[in-house]
């Protein structure tokens, strides 16, 4: 039991080393992350994408936005909301495409 739950652990650590780097951006990126990740989890639980689509998102959306200096809470909420619709954009594309 304890081998097959390490080596799940490892794949979804490897698949997950994208988003490492968030803590040393700082500013909005942990806000942006946050944001991202909620709505990949949401489309996972309904079923619209796979699991294994989560990391890539948030990723995808963390590359996208750049961070930004977390100077006031309205910086953090524009870059949830930016993060939010970015993020369910990239939910909607058809698959198989890549954001323009």
């Amino acid at each position: 039991m304890e081998a097959r739950r390490s080596s799940r652990l490892a794949r979804v650590t490897r698949s997950t080393v994208t988003v490492r780097p968030t803590s040393a951006a700082g500013g909005t990126a942990p806000a942006v992350l946050n944001a991202a990740n909620e709505e990949a989890v949401s489309a996972f639980l309904q079923g619209r994408i796979g699991f294994l689509d989560i990391p890539a998102l948030v990723g995808e959306a963390l590359a996208a936005l750049a961070a930004a200096p977390a100077g006031s809470l309205e910086a953090l909420l524009a870059a949830d909301t930016d993060a939010r619709r970015l993020t369910r954009h990239l939910i909607d594309r058809p698959h198989g495409t890549t954001p323009a």
